[in-house]
């Protein structure tokens, strides 16, 4: 089964292309509306809504069931029938509204992204520290913990690459020329004068859309925009994987494993995203 994250915020419907896996011709899914959480749940874990679709090769007549899945924090997609390594590429639908403006106003104004990290991580530290005889409580304090935490990476490096690429023409034309989305796209010679005023609103479209705890796409376009190179992330995916399995697994690993915590677990986990952003961030400073 393939299985994708993506941002489901103020999209409408996607559309899925892949490849075939009996023809390894191109496929493209029908429209399939996101759906809403459910906003009357606690956790996340309990607001999730599924929305059905499907794809059918033109080609060979292949037929696939597709799943979307939305949450409080994400969105996931699951297509039956392809490796679990197959790379999809999503298409969004948004709906119009003032609602990207706002958020990326919000973003882009965000000028001191590291010491807005740093203040939530030692928020988080303050958190986890809290003391409790009751160990189903103490194990829900280290979920939250864990999450945030995620969350608060995600933020920066978000925050950090729309300031540094709209704030920079260099950086923003080198975001642009090594988008894939942009490459591939066919454009008429009558829309370039148009398109050329509105670039930087194209870019914010596309930063917007990035899942940031996808570590191994985002360290490719922070090459390829600011040439920073990530570190050795394979820590730091591991505890992007664990928040995964909190948030949308309920805590279970995928074979139905409870995902352990304690003390020793959560700070290693907060030690390995701290050292990650720390290496980002003094690149970023030396730009």
């Amino acid at each position: 089964m393939a299985y994708q994250e993506f941002s489901p915020f103020d999209t409408k419907s996607i559309t899925i292309s892949f490849d075939c896996s009996n023809c390894s011709l191109q496929v493209d899914s029908e429209e399939i509306f996101v759906p809403s959480p459910n906003f009357s749940a606690e956790r996340s874990s309990d607001s999730v809504n599924i929305e059905e679709g499907f794809a059918i090769c033109e080609s060979c007549g292949q037929e696939y069931e597709i799943e979307v899945g939305v949450s409080f924090s994400d969105g996931w997609i699951n297509i039956d029938g392809l490796p679990e390594d197959t790379d999809l590429e999503i298409i969004y639908n948004t709906y119009e509204s003032e609602m990207d403006d706002y958020e990326f106003d919000a973003i882009s104004s965000n000028t001191e992204y590291y010491s807005t990290f740093s203040e939530s991580m030692v928020l988080y530290r303050r958190l986890e520290k809290i003391g409790t005889e009751d160990i189903s409580l103490k194990t829900l304090v280290f979920r939250q913990v864990i999450v945030g935490a995620v969350t608060s990476l995600e933020t920066y490096l978000c925050d950090a690459l729309a300031t540094t690429v709209i704030g920079n023409n260099t950086y923003l034309q080198r975001f642009i020329e090594n988008n894939k989305d942009f490459k591939e796209k066919m454009v008429s010679i009558s829309d370039v004068f148009s398109i050329h005023a509105n670039i930087a609103n194209i870019a914010r479209d596309a930063l917007l859309e990035i899942i940031y705890h996808n570590i191994p796409k985002v360290a490719k376009i922070y090459d390829a925009a600011l040439g920073i190179k990530f570190q050795s992330f394979g820590n730091v995916m591991k505890v992007v994987k664990m928040r995964h399995d909190l948030v949308h697994r309920n805590g279970k690993d995928k074979v139905g494993l409870p995902v352990e915590l304690n003390q020793a677990i959560v700070d290693d986990a907060l030690a390995h995203i701290d050292n990650f952003v720390n290496s980002v961030d003094e690149q970023l400073r030396e730009l």
